[in-house]
């Protein structure tokens, strides 16, 4: 049975442009242009993912939320450009400790693929065969549960199979917008090793299993 996806954005545009995307996958997607038709598409049938944008008339994507998170468990990815405008509102969302990512806008093609495929199914693996040190960054979105589990997948890996050749940047993506801007993460959590070059990047499952996978460590 095809994965379902429910967009909620106010521009026709997105709405159609990443349904075709997605379509494309042979995702089943179901569309909404408010809060409040999104909110009724998610009670009338439920999705595996929300794609979700912050800024719309009558019911905003924080408002959204809220009701959603009344409704559903599933992943909500929040669509934003990562600017301030809604910050301190999604830090008061992030207290109230509902859970929700972010996806920075715009996106293309290949990257709406890449974070949907890693939400919905399996992370990239690599092939990881150095003796040099491990320099990993993990983009979050504070303290809650997926989050943490996160944090706790990386450094549980490193300090089993890398204890003497790791380290590990935990950077907070509400806290620090233009970090995770200048470093093109595209959705939390997200990973991302920079040392050993190449850089390579892992978004979605983040288990410890998943992290071993990706830099090729048996498990």
């Amino acid at each position: 049975m095809a994965k379902r996806i429910l967009i909620i954005d106010d521009e026709q545009s997105i709405r159609k442009s990443f349904s075709l995307w997605l379509e494309d996958m042979n995702f089943e997607v179901t569309t909404a242009e408010s809060g409040e038709d999104g909110i009724r598409a998610e009670r009338d049938k439920p999705h595996d993912l929300v794609l979700l944008d912050l800024k719309m008339p009558g019911m905003n994507g924080v408002e959204t939320l809220r009701q959603l998170r009344l409704i559903t468990e599933a992943p909500v990815y929040i669509v934003t450009a990562f600017h301030a405008a809604f910050l301190q509102e999604l830090k008061g969302v992030r207290r109230e400790g509902l859970e929700f990512e972010l996806m920075r806008k715009p996106l293309d093609t290949d990257e709406l693929q890449l974070v949907v495929s890693s939400i919905l199914g399996d992370p990239l693996e690599t092939s990881f065969d150095e003796n040099t040190p491990i320099r990993i960054a993990l983009y979050i979105t504070g303290s809650l549960p997926r989050s943490l589990d996160a944090i706790e997948a990386v450094k549980g890996f490193l300090e089993e199979k890398v204890p003497e050749r790791h380290s590990l940047e935990i950077v907070d993506v509400l806290k620090d917008p233009a970090m995770a801007a200048l470093n093109r993460v595209i959705a939390t959590p997200t990973t991302v090793k920079t040392h050993p070059p190449p850089q390579r990047r892992m978004i979605g499952d983040i288990t410890k299993d998943a992290v071993a996978r990706w830099l090729g460590f048996d498990t």
